[in-house]
């Protein structure tokens, strides 16, 4: 109420206009708490508005991460975002406003205060989550570097989680399905790199991050990037064992592709690995004809032995894989796929040598069955070597001037009978019945046969020799040669006790010669001269 003459003063009005408060949320892909070029906006997150002491109201972040709270009374306020689990903040950090603890708020926050008009902008947040590294170990078993479907993961090898600054981390070990994981990885740069079991290899990665050396590492890992909430998958190992290739050479006496047990191993031959390149080792067997290729990676490969000079193959035959041919080796080998710390065995190889079957034949003077000296050798007669059951002829030969003869290529394995062709006028005195001799014209059904002849048993590279025969002839005389009569000044005939001497027809000439061809039988009776082979005279 004004009265005359009154001045009333400082009746003032205040106005203000409303603020506004706003910012961004964004994700913080490296975790570093700067917005970066291509760290996107975080949509639909909550920030909450407070006061001194309560909260006034929520936000609700668009598809570019702003949010904004309008038509605000200047005044004093504060902004913490809502935290979503397994999310955490980068910005802002700890030179921020500390925001209530226990109700899922990001530990800092904004305090401002607003005037009137004002718009303040740019509080912003930059949120991440942690990123994780897996992948694989298996057993490469054919070395190749590539994870077939058959190929198994490997259990309880450990792999190391390096930083780029040369520190060890963290350490994981492979499931039973080879699988690895490094969970809760802040944003950041890394390397892993597996540890190497004893007498394993690295197939994979074969290029890429060298890791450190000396410390039992395979040579190569990863070198990656993790970013917030990224799943670095499949960086994966690949491990194999070299392989190893053996077998036997062995001395195939009867040359049937069996080894039996009496059957020796063959030393110092040579047998070579090959691959599709060409050759690309050797190795020599030992006394028990063990060869043996170690330390090889796992591959496609072929075995072939060297042969040596006379010898041939029994095994194995025509079921293994053809062997390069003008290079000395057997015709046969060994084809073969070696996976991851496979031995292959037992591809083994059986030689034989031909046998050499020989004898002489001669002219038995004095009928006595054996080759005495002064009696000649029988040129040009027949020797047949048979089967020893006579049912097929394997080879004919006559004998030579000195009255040889040989079968130089006989197969070994078989029995065999070696019998001699008689010439007209000639009978057998050698061989004699006994032990390894048999009646060869009554196998063969012929009287050209001489009766008796030898049954033999030949082994790989045996010589067997001086199967002999001795002949005479019957030359239709008074005296035949070696028929001896007496001289009767020795006592008559009738006492077969007595001691005679006895004078012989050498020459088969029919005369009785002279004192240069007498000789005596001390102790042979007349029972025995009877018992000399059949004769013709007197």
């Amino acid at each position: 109420t004004l009265i005359s003459n009154e001045v009333d003063e400082d009746n003032d009005f205040g106005n203000y206009r409303q603020s506004m408060k706003s910012g961004y949320k964004w994700h913080d892909l490296n975790a570093d708490g700067v917005w970066d070029a291509g760290e996107p906006g975080l949509e639909n997150w909550v920030i909450e508005l407070w006061d001194a002491g309560s909260k006034l109201a929520e936000a609700t972040t668009d598809t570019n991460g702003y949010y904004a709270f309008m038509n605000l009374v200047p005044g004093d306020y504060v902004v913490c975002e809502q935290l979503p689990d397994d999310w955490f903040q980068s910005y802002p950090d700890d030179t921020g406003f500390a925001c209530p603890t226990g109700i899922g708020l990001g530990e800092y926050g904004y305090s401002f205060t607003l005037i009137s008009g004002q718009h303040e902008e740019d509080n912003n947040f930059g949120n991440w989550q942690y990123g994780r590294k897996s992948g694989y170990k298996w057993h490469d078993l054919d070395a190749d570097g590539e994870w077939d479907a058959d190929e198994p993961g490997l259990k309880d090898w450990v792999v190391e989680l390096w930083d780029t600054s040369g520190n060890k981390l963290d350490t994981d070990k492979t499931s039973s399905t080879g699988y690895y994981l490094f969970r809760d990885l802040v944003p950041g740069d890394y390397v892993v790199c597996e540890q190497l079991q004893a007498e394993w290899h690295q197939s994979y990665p074969n290029s890429g991050f060298e890791c450190p050396p000396g410390l039992g590492l395979g040579e190569y890992g990863y070198s990656f990037t993790v970013t917030s909430g990224q799943r670095h998958s499949h960086n994966d190992f690949g491990n194999f064992q070299y392989a190893k290739k053996s077998g036997y050479k062995w001395h195939d006496l009867n040359a049937d592709g069996v080894w039996g047990a009496d059957e020796p191993g063959l030393e110092e031959w040579v047998v070579e690995l090959w691959d599709a390149g060409g050759k690309i080792d050797e190795a020599m067997t030992n006394a028990d004809g063990y060869y043996e290729f170690a330390d090889l990676k796992p591959g496609d490969y072929v075995a072939c032995e060297q042969l040596q000079a006379d010898w041939f193959q029994s095994f194995p035959g025509d079921t293994g894989v053809l062997c390069p041919i003008g290079l000395g080796l057997g015709e046969y080998g060994y084809s073969f796929s070696l996976n991851s710390g496979q031995h292959e065995q037992d591809n083994n190889f059986g030689n034989w040598q031909y046998a050499t079957k020989s004898g002489y034949k001669f002219k038995d003077l004095n009928v006595n069955s054996v080759w005495d000296a002064g009696e000649p050798p029988l040129s040009m007669w027949e020797i047949e070597l048979w089967k020893a059951d006579g049912s097929q002829m394997v080879g004919s030969t006559l004998t030579g001037a000195d009255g040889y003869y040989e079968f130089d290529m006989v197969m070994p394995g078989t029995a065999y009978l070696v019998c001699e062709v008689l010439m007209d006028g000639w009978y057998q005195s050698a061989p004699v019945s006994g032990d390894g001799i048999e009646n060869c014209r009554a196998l063969l059904g012929d009287a050209k046969y001489g009766e008796y002849g030898y049954a033999i048993n030949l082994n790989s590279g045996d010589v067997h020799e001086h199967n002999d025969f001795g002949n005479y002839q019957d030359i239709g005389c008074t005296y035949t040669q070696g028929y001896w009569k007496t001289h009767s000044k020795y006592g008559p005939a009738s006492k077969p006790d007595a001691t005679w001497e006895l004078i012989g027809d050498w020459d088969g000439d029919g005369i009785e010669e002279g004192p240069d061809e007498e000789f005596f039988l001390s102790g042979m009776s007349w029972i025995d001269v009877m018992k000399s082979p059949p004769k013709k005279g007197n």
